[in-house]
């Protein structure tokens, strides 16, 4: 299952500082940033058929939108993501969080200042057997 999430909002990311006049900036970006992460999963869930089963690997691939976003800056700034991806899971009756995930790779490719994402791909421990 592959899910392509909009890049991460600047206040989700732990280095910068939140000067945007609100009082929880980072809290209300990440609900957001949740919800949409949800709605993205349940559009592709609903447009590809997919299977219940239980989610093992996952690969990441990084299109930041300049070359300065570090690793650590771009995994905290999409764990709201994650949760709204297994948010979304749920509707296939799979209890299961990034807890059951095994394996996973990372690639950051170079920038993309005009489409700048982050492509996730879910494979269930059924495809890793087919591997």
């Amino acid at each position: 299952m592959k899910i392509t999430l909009p890049w991460p909002g600047e206040s989700l990311f732990p280095n910068k500082s939140n000067r945007d006049g609100g009082k929880y900036p980072r809290r209300n970006a990440a609900k957001e940033y949740r919800a949409e992460a949800k709605v993205i999963t349940l559009n592709v869930i609903n447009g590809e058929g997919i299977e219940p089963e239980l989610m093992t690997t996952i690969t990441q691939d990084f299109y930041p939108p300049n070359e300065f976003t570090d690793w650590d800056g771009i995994i905290s700034a999409l764990k709201s993501g994650y949760d709204g991806i297994f948010d979304g899971l749920k509707v296939l009756n799979l209890e299961q969080n990034d807890n059951c995930l095994t394996n996973g790779y990372w690639v950051k490719h170079p920038a993309d200042k005009l489409n700048p994402r982050v492509v996730i791909c879910l494979i269930g421990e059924n495809e890793n057997e087919r591997r």
